[in-house]
């Protein structure tokens, strides 16, 4: 048996940047902080130090989540179809898919 595969997800980290004290940053962290991630608040000063490319006055903080990156949608796609094609065919309907941390639950209907 060939196993094929390829990479889906690179792991980049995610800084957000906003009005201190604003609902976004406060929502992100709350989201991180419910799920257990880990994550940091970033004050103005350690962004300065952090991204010397940026000028943020004081005004502005961040959150840094490490585990963010980014999906390549084509490659999720791809590896999706191909580890379902024996499953699924033409014939069935897909109702709902319901995404958990370790599994894709596709609930699914065969119309023949």
């Amino acid at each position: 048996m060939r196993a094929d595969w390829c990479v889906v997800f690179s792991k980049t980290g995610l800084v957000v940047v906003d009005k201190t004290g604003s609902q976004e940053l406060q929502d992100y962290a709350n989201s991180l902080s419910g799920s257990g991630a880990d994550y940091e608040m970033l004050s103005a000063q350690t962004l300065r130090a952090k991204y010397p490319c940026f000028a943020f006055d004081d005004s502005f903080s961040a959150v840094f989540d490490p585990s963010a990156g980014i999906l390549r949608a084509d490659k999720c796609l791809a590896a999706f179809q191909v580890r379902l094609r024996p499953i699924i065919t033409d014939s069935y309907r897909i109702d709902t898919i319901a995404i958990c941390h370790t599994a894709c639950i596709l609930h699914s209907v065969d119309l023949t």
